[in-house]
């Protein structure tokens, strides 16, 4: 969707559900620890930034995707964090949005910057990944971008039409899906390829 549409809203009534529906019903009276592990990152332009570690002097911690031995892209240098409640979940992934870069556009006071990836790892081995994309900007949402602010506009609409290739790739059975074009797809590459 277009910047300032409401995406990062709706994704903060995402989390509260995602939250409730993990731990579901009287989860207080499991007779085993059930703990959800949470990692969460920014995509910006071609660097990823930890939106879970302590900011230092130079801002967030740059963390590295990388290619795992299964054939999907792991982030390296993350920090995952466990979460044993629904309040405990709701509060982490509440930090990580707080921490996502932001800046005034002609659209929206604090337009995202960024693509905010939360993974989740279940007990069971599961994993629920969540994408809060940036959104997409035409010319008349960028007339008053400085030089950074364009350079910015434009990484993220590159990155918007390499998830619309893949998803067309999948479409229409294509035996080729273009996931390498951008870090944001090679973070969904399972989601576009048949490796599990």
């Amino acid at each position: 969707g277009m910047t300032g549409s409401g995406k990062t809203h709706s994704m903060a009534g995402m989390h509260l559900r995602t939250a409730s529906e993990l731990f579901g019903d009287g989860f207080e009276s499991f007779d085993f620890e059930f703990e959800i592990q949470i990692s969460a990152y920014e995509l910006v332009g071609k660097k990823c930034y930890d939106l879970l570690a302590g900011s230092t002097a130079e801002g967030k911690p740059e963390v590295f995707l990388r290619v795992g031995e299964d054939g999907n892209t792991h982030v390296r240098g993350g920090t995952e964090l466990g979460a044993g409640s629904p309040s405990e979940l709701q509060q982490l992934l509440a930090l990580a949005s707080a921490r996502r870069e932001t800046a005034a556009t002609g659209s929206n006071a604090t337009s995202s910057r960024s693509h905010a990836v939360y993974h989740l790892r279940m007990p069971n081995g599961g994993s629920l990944m969540m994408i809060d994309l940036a959104g997409n900007e035409g010319s008349a949402e960028t007339l008053g971008h400085d030089k950074e602010l364009m350079g910015e506009s434009a990484e993220i609409n590159a990155s918007l039409m390499a998830v619309n290739s893949c998803l067309r790739a999948r479409a229409t059975g294509a035996s080729h899906v273009p996931y390498r074009d951008s870090a944001l797809t090679r973070v969904l590459r399972d989601s576009f390829t048949d490796v599990s």
